[in-house]
């Protein structure tokens, strides 16, 4: 697998994102140099999530960004145990993850580029 989260990438399709909801448990700390010690207990640990998606476009896409980040957790967790009982249980959430992920791009395809509509006689 490519893709590493956390990330921006160019999808495919040609969007380019950089929002990413693997990191969403970043910390937003800043430099307190200079500060009291009122500022420094203002600071955020946790950044306020991404507001809602706007469009069906910006759904599909991060739907497929998080379908993406759980196929890598999914990878990650058969490389460290090859041989648990669980594996083959987590390969096939591998395959169907990535099938998600698939379909997701498709659909987004089809958003930017619909299929002609021709009659058929």
């Amino acid at each position: 697998m490519a893709a590493v989260c956390g990330a921006p990438r160019v999808r495919r399709f040609g969007l380019h994102r950089s929002v990413n909801p693997c990191t969403a448990a970043t910390t937003c700390l800043t430099a307190s140099v200079g500060r009291s010690t009122e500022d420094q207990n203002m600071l955020k640990i946790v950044p306020d999530p991404p507001p809602p998606p706007a469009t069906l476009e910006d759904t599909l896409t991060l739907a497929a960004d998080y379908a993406l980040c759980a196929e890598a957790v999914a990878q990650q967790a058969i490389l460290m145990q090859p041989r648990s009982p669980a594996a083959p249980l987590i390969m096939a959430s591998m395959h169907e993850l990535e099938s998600l992920r698939r379909l997701l791009e498709s659909a987004l395809l089809q958003i930017h580029h619909p299929p002609s509509r021709h009659p058929t006689h």
